[in-house]
């Protein structure tokens, strides 16, 4: 069958006649009859052809095929022992399955799997395995649907199975279904019920969203329960136990409430915790929530140096600032805990001692939500702490790039990576191979085009995966570490000792060499080699990890080789850590002469301070101020001492030099620290502020629900206001929300809710400034807590959603997932485009068409040619031109090993070819008279007044056969006066007028092919 997709391009099929009758006028005016019947089919054809191309020619088919895809809902809620027993009839339904049949399955929960595509050969071992596990608290029934109809194939009846309870609780099922039926699926339902028990449920925590420092807040919360049971609450703030209490717990819905004090500015976060007597489900038992607190700043200081204490922190606290002194590791590890400071100070901080997670956090604190940042020098501190390249520079004003600088020296780095066969283990998902090339990575990043970086794998032997050069292609030796793999022992001395005699045949003013391993090395003479390299002005470092490694080994390696050693506690630390060591290596990082600061500006944390009186700094950390930053102050060398910048809606600056009695020995009696210190620490603090505006959040199903109402002092509605709100989720994903006006002075907005945790809102207000340029001008923090996902809480099968599901689907009649493959089964079309081969077709016909009309053939010459098609150069054709010319010709060619065919002539070629006929026919005349006159000697020369073409033609003819040459001689030896040719007696010869008069008139030769007969017979009569 025959379809079109753009019939109406048929309608040009209606100039056929006009065409037909225009080619028999005037386009076929000089062919034969034939010829003109046959090209005008051939044109008809062709214009056939080429309107079905342009009209879209399709092949349809008709295919007995269904393809069923069952979209499997694997969340929490479902009851798990009746969704087991619809494992019988899922296996039934597969039996049912005819030969072109495909059965593919989908796996839902939070997120949607694709199991296995529609397959033909499915069978019951696999149907009844589900390989996939997505996460069960949440069920997104429309992720389900989408990828289900996205996977189907064409050509097939669809129908799709969704086994479900129906809490949905992500997405909208509803609308994607109609999607689903616009593709041409049938949506069939087999419900299963939720889980069932004895269930106490946890809901509704409310605190209020902004307190005061000392104020007594109220917390109110919903007891939703099956069962009458007894049940212990309770409460933590921030993390640390407040007040427990037992209650009896009656069926159905009751509100409680506790009455707690803030006892501390910031963020205050509340978790509640209930412990039933008799209770099913554990998840539902806790309920969180957070008040923001106004009242004294307050600050968060990680430092490295536990004697730091008494500097810096003393001094800010002394001016009413809150200051809590941490070690690395007492840096917070959750986005609540940072909440409750106003800015962070990172003092001689490590980078690989926080995690990566941690500066994110930072930057999104400083970022999204105002707060402020400062980091203060010293050796774990910038380049030489490994923050390179990471977050937290991306917060501060200056980089750490010391390529920047002018001088520096030029430096060999190599190092050596243990890659043996406990290497490519996985430490959380990652294995340590992979993130030993990650490390590599960054040192190679790091090197500029005069240093040499070398990189070498070491197992049972070491071997070079980068060989050191300088000058290096960063593209391709990236490329190269990527190759690394793991597999092998553990010998480092050969490695080391290679590694040595390498880096012994390199000028370079600076050698190091970095040893990572994660297990004990062989024995080897270390000490007497990594002596001698010292000696050599090499150093060396070790990097360790994981419990196998021999740490004292690395310690003592690393101390006589003047390095440092270092313990990776996560393979994330180790780009960090190699980084660090870049750094290190690069003496140009770290500057210990003595300098006084210099002001460079006008900036309120240097005014009012007397610095031709400050006394010597002894050291700072070589950095380069980004662009847009200020530097208030500088070094000797011009390098920023102290940067600043606004960072999103926060600040961060940057003091390269340290506030402890190292290099800042002399500023601790000097009466500029205290102002200097507390001004900074102050500067840090967001000045942002929105107190006329309330911000409230709810959850309402998956959605986030903001409402903010603004006021001005005296109450009354503030309209028109641009207000925009930051929500960052306990991944730190962040979702950018604009509030639109929905009352007087009342803003709304929703935001997706994706996991439980607390989703921080941060609320922007922003004002026009003279230019018309919109700039903050207040900030509101607030948030969300998402104690548990509903998936927890409603636990009754939603019947009303799958009967809609079920209702609005394409499907006629209600069908049991047995008869899926049996019933109501109709035929599909499968169409195919055809009009790429109707064109192809067309082009073809259309070359034939113009070799008919080229070729003018008369009806013998067609039968010949037909023949000779037939025959393919057989015997016939050869019988029937043997007595022509071009016979001849072939019998001459054969003497040569050659044949040539005769092609076909047109009328023009024809009278062509007898005009050449008789100008060789003269030529032939005046060569017999000129035999006859020189004594019957035959002259091979050419005639001089003979065309150019008849002479090459003539000599081409000599060339390839010497038959004829040869008839001319005995011609020429039999004529009169010595035996050569008479040409008297030729026709048309040199004799007398009276003798040519006397002989009768005979017909001239009017081809080449009569003068060659004509010759012949002459021949045979004189024989």
């Amino acid at each position: 069958m025959i379809d079109f997709t753009r019939p109406e391009w048929l309608l040009l099929l209606l100039v056929l006649p006009g065409i037909a009758w225009v080619a028999m006028r005037m386009s076929f005016a000089s062919l034969g009859p034939v010829q003109k019947w046959v090209s005008l089919g051939l044109r008809i054809v062709i214009w056939f052809l080429l309107v079905s191309a342009l009209a879209g020619v399709q092949l349809v088919h008709r295919l007995d095929r269904v393809s069923v895809v069952v979209v499997r809902d694997s969340s929490d809620s479902v009851n798990g022992e009746e969704m087991s027993a619809l494992d019988g009839s899922l296996e039934l339904m597969r039996q049912g399955m005819q030969k072109d049949d495909t059965l593919g399955r989908v796996n839902t929960g939070a997120l949607a799997y694709v199991e296995n595509l529609p397959l033909n050969g499915v069978d019951e071992d696999t149907l009844a395995q589900w390989q996939s596990t997505p996460r069960g608290n949440f069920t997104n029934l429309a992720e389900g649907i989408q990828l289900a109809t996205a996977i189907f194939p064409d050509n097939a009846q669809k129908r799709l199975l969704l086994i479900s309870d129906g809490n949905e609780n992500i997405g909208n099922a509803l609308a994607e279904s109609r999607v689903a039926r616009d593709n041409d699926v049938e949506i069939y339902v087999a419900e299963v019920g939720s889980r069932r028990g004895e269930e106490v449920v946890l809901s509704d925590l409310k605190a209020p969203s902004r307190a005061a420092l000392g104020e007594s807040v109220r917390l109110r919360f919903v007891v939703d329960s099956s069962v009458a049971t007894g049940a212990d609450i309770t409460l933590r703030k921030n993390g640390q136990f407040a007040q427990k209490e037992r209650i009896n717990i009656k069926p159905g819905k009751e509100l409680y409430e506790f009455i707690t004090d803030v006892e501390q500015s910031g963020v205050t976060t509340y978790e509640l915790q209930i412990e039933p007597d008799s209770d099913t489900i554990a998840e539902n038992n806790n309920a969180y929530a957070f008040s923001v607190v106004s009242g004294q700043p307050r600050l968060l200081y990680a430092t490295g140096d536990p004697g730091e204490l008494e500097y810096l922190p003393r001094t800010v606290r002394t001016n009413n600032i809150e200051v809590d002194v941490v070690p690395p590791g007492g840096i917070p590890y959750a986005m609540e805990d940072f909440q409750i400071y106003d800015g962070i100070i990172f003092s001689d901080v490590a980078a690989y001692d926080i995690t990566p997670d941690q500066m994110e956090m930072i930057k999104i604190l400083v970022h999204e939500f105002g707060k402020g940042f400062l980091m203060i020098g010293g050796e774990k501190s910038y380049g030489p702490g490994g923050y390179f390249n990471t977050p937290i520079e991306e917060v501060l004003p200056v980089d750490m790039d010391f390529r920047r600088k002018k001088i520096t020296p030029s430096s060999l780095v190599i190092a050596l990576v243990d890659k043996s066969g406990s290497m490519s283990m996985t430490v959380n998902g990652v294995s340590k191979i992979e993130m030993a090339r990650e490390a590599c990575k960054e040192l190679v990043r790091l090197q500029r085009d005069e240093d040499y970086v070398g990189v070498m794998g070491f197992d049972s032997v070491g071997q070079w995966v980068v060989e050191p050069q300088a000058g290096i292609n960063k593209q391709e030796v990236l490329e190269v570490l990527g190759s690394m793999q793991a597999g092998g022992g553990t010998d480092l001395y050969p490695a080391l000792k290679n590694a040595y005699d390498a880096g012994m045949q390199i000028n370079a003013q600076i050698k190091h060499i970095i040893v990572f391993t994660d297990g004990v090395v062989a024995p080897g003479p270390f000490e007497e080699l990594v002596s001698s390299m010292v000696d050599d002005k090499f150093t060396v470092s070790t990097v360790a990890f994981g419990a196998d490694a021999d740490i004292p080994f690395m310690e003592a390696l690393a101390e006589v080789g003047e390095g440092r050693m270092y313990e990776a506690n996560d393979l994330s630390d180790l780009p960090r850590i190699f980084t660090r060591e870049v750094f290190m290596a690069n003496k140009a990082t770290i500057n210990e002469d003595p300098f006084s600061a210099i002001p460079t500006m006008d900036h309120p944390l240097i005014n009012a301070i007397g610095w031709g009186s400050a006394p010597y700094l002894y050291g700072y950390v070589a950095t380069s101020a980004k662009d847009t930053a200020e530097v208030p102050l500088v070094t000797h060398k011009e390098d920023p001492l102290l940067a600043t910048w606004h960072y999103g809606l926060g600040k961060s600056a940057a003091f390269t030099s340290d506030a402890k009695n190292r290099w800042a020995r002399d500023w601790l009696r000097w009466g500029g620290y205290e102002r200097f210190w507390t001004g900074v620490a102050r500067w840090i603090r967001s000045d942002l502020d929105d107190s006329g505006v309330d911000v409230v959040t709810e959850m309402n199903g998956n959605q986030g629900h903001i409402v903010v109402t603004a006021t001005d002092d005296d109450g009354t509605s503030v309209n028109y206001q641009s207000f925009s709100a930051t929500v960052v989720d306990p991944e730190l994903g962040t979702q950018e929300v604009r509030l639109t006006q929905t009352g007087p002075g009342t803003y709304e907005s929703e935001f997706d809710i994706t996991d439980n945790g607390n989703y921080y809102v941060n609320i922007t207000r922003k004002e026009a400034d003279e230019e018309g340029n919109e700039e903050v001008a207040g900030v509101q923090l607030s948030g969300l807590s998402v104690s548990y996902s509903p998936e927890y809480r409603d636990l009754q099968t939603n019947t009303f959603l799958l009967s809609q599901l079920r209702d609005g689907s394409l499907a006629p009649t209600a069908l049991s997932p047995e008869q899926l493959f049996t019933e109501n089964r109709v035929r599909q079309r499968k169409t195919e485009d055809f009009w790429e081969q109707f064109a192809l077709i067309a082009l073809l016909l259309w070359l034939i068409d113009v070799a008919v009309r080229r070729l003018v053939l008369d009806s013998r010459e067609w039968r010949e040619a037909f023949a000779g098609l037939l025959t393919a150069g057989g015997s016939t054709r050869a019988a029937q031109t043997s007595e022509s010319l071009a016979g001849l010709l072939n019998v001459k060619e054969g003497l040569a090993g050659q044949r040539t065919r005769r092609e076909p002539q047109s009328r023009e070629s024809a009278a062509r070819s007898r005009a050449q006929a008789a100008n060789r026919r003269e030529q032939l005349d005046r060569s017999a008279s000129d035999i006859q006159q020189a004594g019957g000697k035959v002259s091979h020369e050419a005639p001089q007044n003979v065309p150019q073409g008849n002479i090459s033609q003539k000599q081409s003819t000599q060339q390839d056969t010497s038959g004829l040459a040869d008839l001319r001689r005995k011609l020429a030896d039999k004529g009169p006066g010595g035996g050569g040719f008479d040409a008297s007696k030729l026709p048309g010869g040199s004799g007398s007028a009276s003798s040519r008069k006397s002989e009768p008139e005979v017909k001239r030769p009017e081809t080449e092919r009569e003068l060659t007969s004509s010759l012949l017979d002459r021949i045979k009569k004189k024989k």
